[in-house]
């Protein structure tokens, strides 16, 4: 029988009460080395190819000399790696908790998310580089 990753019913009723829930750590290093191994993978084909701009958006200035990724297209289709979070008990469970067993994940391409506690937008390498310097 596989672990129940559900919210407890106190953090049920603080999502409730405030609207959200903060989890720290929905997924492991382990997890997050893969997506880190992906987005490489992914990048460094891409731009090996001649067009990469229907696999992901580059930001606009090198970092640390070399080219990243600010944005995966459509990660769900394009990569296991990213339809595997996807579909995660530890990620699942706590939706169905929340809202019951009939919801769709979906995406979008809106705006870059804004960094916590700093007030900018973040790229995706930004995020990835205090991800890294958390679980330290």
């Amino acid at each position: 029988m596989s672990q129940d990753h559900s919210f407890t019913v106190e953090q049920i009723e603080q999502y409730r009460n405030e609207g959200f829930i903060v989890v720290e750590r929905l997924f492991d290093a382990d997890d997050m080395a893969r997506v880190d191994a992906t987005i490489q993978q992914m990048t460094d084909q891409a731009l090996g190819g001649d067009d990469f701009s229907k696999i992901l958006e580059l930001e606009p200035q090198p970092v640390d000399g070399k080219r990243v990724p600010r944005r995966i297209f459509n990660p769900y289709d394009q990569h296991e790696t990213f339809r595997a979070l996807a579909h995660d008990s530890r990620l699942l469970d706590k939706i169905e908790s929340l809202i019951g067993g009939d919801f769709n994940l979906q995406h979008f391409g809106g705006p870059r998310p804004l960094i916590p506690n700093v007030g900018k937008y973040a790229s995706l390498y930004e995020l990835q580089s205090q991800a890294k310097a958390q679980m330290k």
